[in-house]
């Protein structure tokens, strides 16, 4: 063998190794993105479920205590309530006006098992939550909680999370209305 035979060959299985290697990074990238979903029981249709349980929130938010949890999702909602979300049409309702940090908290409330009480719900909440059956509640979830686990750093802290608007007035309300609905 020639000099450039052995140059070649060892270029090819160099490249060869690097690819491996590389492959080998994308999927462990994947397995660590996965590793907190679960999968669905029977009773789901074999499905692919996320559980709020098994999602991971900013460790800040993690942390707060049921009455701090409370009172900032109150403060939330209270803002929520001052926009009538309850008459906008369905282009006003997607428009993403509600940061990651919001969301976080919001969803905590879920995760904790908190209830949280809104009296009067036709008067705060659009028509197409009203007339939503549970499965179609529990579907809507679902897409919210997988945006969660594909779009939020938690390991982002509470400015850069504040500063990510990607929660629209729809995915907002249903999470709400779920909160109020869910225990039923």
């Amino acid at each position: 063998m020639n000099l450039l035979t052995v140059i070649i060959l060892f270029v090819i299985v160099l490249l060869l190794i690097l690819a491996i290697l590389l492959s080998m990074m994308k999927k462990n990238k994947s397995i660590n993105k996965n590793d907190r979903i679960q999968k669905s029981d029977d009773s789901f249709n074999s499905k692919v479920l996320l559980y709020v349980k098994d999602i991971e929130f900013p460790p800040v938010i993690e942390k707060f205590s049921t009455g701090e949890l409370s009172s900032i999702t109150r403060k939330i909602y209270d803002s929520y309530r001052v926009f009538d979300y309850r008459s906008f049409d369905e282009i006003s309702l997607g428009k993403k006006e509600w940061h990651s940090w919001q969301v976080s908290i919001i969803l905590m409330m879920y995760k904790k098992d908190e209830e949280f009480f809104i009296p009067l719900k036709e008067n705060i909440f659009n028509e197409f939550l009203l007339q939503s059956s549970k499965d179609d509640l529990d579907g809507f979830m679902q897409g919210i909680l997988k945006k969660y686990l594909n779009y939020v750093d938690i390991n982002s802290g509470k400015d850069k999370l504040s500063s990510e608007y990607i929660w629209s007035n729809r995915d907002v309300s249903i999470i709400f209305y779920f909160l109020t609905t869910y225990k039923q």
